[in-house]
């Protein structure tokens, strides 16, 4: 009897010890994951780009209005051969501003030229001294190619005179004269000063990287009740391009980068850094994409575990209940720990007192917008054996109770960042504005570090910029 009663117990502790170690993953607390520091979390970058269509038109205007009357004026031209004239050159209607396939830009300019032309010379041994007027209306076309430069400056490149409307060669005193090379140098020198030195200049592309970079990288402050964070944004990369497209616009589109930081402190309230150096690459598009860093310490999160759940009860079955009495949480590799000190109350039993360790990955859950665990390993301290044992069996019921109970809330927290997104709004130049639309936010991953949970909030969202 007596061995048939111990061959029972024998084979049901082997049933029992199949059972418990190959469905639960034991938590090596002295292993090697226990020390193994964690994977540093990634760069949460931050991506602006938009393009900035200015119609040619607006630039037709500005020029009109800048172009005086009296273009140019010389008197004692030297021709040769004993003439000289004295001209002026005035404009005769509005310049027109047309792009091209090729890229370049042609300016259309009625001028009006004037003057005398005046021969002094020696015929015959007698002083000859005389002057004619004359009158030309002409329509020079000029071309030419305007570059952006890494000083921000636009420069003029390929500028030549394709056409002046009609002959620049006059029959004056039986004299053939071609005015073409001499008008050609003023006319070149007119156009480039009104381009460099007035409207090209009034187009201060770098203030308004600056204004929405300072717009973007401002330091950006996000409290809740618990938790502090400190986030600025360091400069990386800052790219344009220019393009005269077929409609008759000037399309640049810039394209900023940088790596937002998260701090403990508060910082100052002014952009850490100046605009990065200029690169002239192509950056598409019309959308922002910022990633920011927030930070909830292992210390944070025990206060709140603690705070709220500590000495309540989860009921396992209709005999037993477990009352939680102290949370400490922490990193186990990549992954986060939770340990919790428990006493397991069973009716018709002795309490059960132990530590209950989960280790997980740290997700967002959507629908409760905390963070919760998955792919749980999961381990049980107490000091009975047997009192292990009949926890083990039930492990599925703790890991249930636990997975509802030990979550981590941050909807306060996408609040508060969706808050400081909206206060961007938008900014404004002298001559653009920009607006934000259709701004979202989501959870984008949760990285155990060591002292610290790093959640990285992604805000997307479109800029429109339109020319004043």
């Amino acid at each position: 009897m007596f061995k048939e009663k111990f061959l029972d117990l024998f084979l049901l502790g082997c049933f029992l010890g199949i059972f418990i170690f190959s469905g639960c993953r034991r938590i090596q607390m002295d292993g090697p994951m226990s020390s193994q520091a964690p994977t540093p979390a990634p760069e949460a970058h931050s991506q602006i780009h938009f393009g900035l269509k200015i119609p040619l038109a607006k630039l037709q205007s500005t020029l009109n209005q800048n172009l005086q009357n009296l273009l140019y004026a010389e008197d004692g031209m030297v021709i040769g051969d004993g003439l000289f004239a004295d001209i002026n050159i005035n404009k005769n209607g509005m310049l027109q501003l047309a792009s091209q396939s090729s890229g370049k830009l042609v300016i259309t300019m009625p001028v009006f030229m004037e003057g005398k032309l005046k021969l002094e010379k020696k015929i015959f041994g007698q002083s000859v001294s005389t002057a004619l007027p004359f009158e030309e209306a002409l329509t020079p076309k000029v071309s030419f190619k305007p570059v952006l430069k890494k000083d921000w400056s636009f420069g003029i490149e390929e500028l030549e005179i394709e056409s002046w409307g009609r002959s620049l060669q006059l029959d004056l005193l039986g004299y053939q004269i071609d005015f073409e090379p001499m008008v050609r140098k003023r006319i070149l020198t007119i156009i480039e000063q009104q381009l460099d030195k007035g409207v090209l200049a009034q187009m201060n592309f770098k203030n308004l990287a600056q204004t929405t970079w300072n717009a973007y990288s401002k330091p950006i402050h996000i409290q809740t009740d618990r938790v502090e964070n400190y986030l600025y944004t360091l400069p990386k990369s800052l790219s344009i391009k220019e393009q005269f497209t077929d409609d008759q616009h000037l399309l640049l589109q810039i394209g900023m980068e940088g790596v937002v930081q998260n701090s403990a402190k508060k910082i100052s309230d002014k952009p850490v850094q100046e605009l990065p150096d200029l690169t002239l690459e192509h950056a598409d598009g019309n959308f922002l994409d910022i990633t920011l860093p927030l930070s909830i310490t292992y210390a944070q999160i025990d206060e709140y575990l603690n705070a709220t759940i500590k000495d309540s009860s989860f009921k396992l079955d209709s005999k037993t209940l477990l009352i939680p009495h102290e949370f400490e949480t922490g990193h186990y590799g990549d992954k986060a720990l939770v340990k919790m000190k428990f006493t397991a109350k069973r009716t018709g039993k002795n309490d059960v007192k132990g530590e209950i360790f989960l280790v997980g990955k740290p997700i967002y859950n959507p629908e409760i917008q905390s963070i919760v665990f998955t792919g749980i390993d999961f381990d049980l301290k107490t000091e009975s054996f047997y009192a292990n044992t009949a926890n083990w069996l039930k492990k599925r019921k703790i890991l249930n109770a636990i997975q509802k109970h030990a979550v981590y809330p941050i909807a306060e927290y996408l609040g508060k960042a969706q808050e400081e997104m909206d206060t961007l709004g938008g900014w404004n130049t002298s001559f653009a504005s920009a607006n934000l639309d259709k701004t979202s936010l989501s959870v984008d991953g949760i990285h155990p570090q060591k002292d610290k949970i790093m959640i990285y909030l992604k805000t997307t969202g479109d800029i429109q910029v339109n020319w004043k």
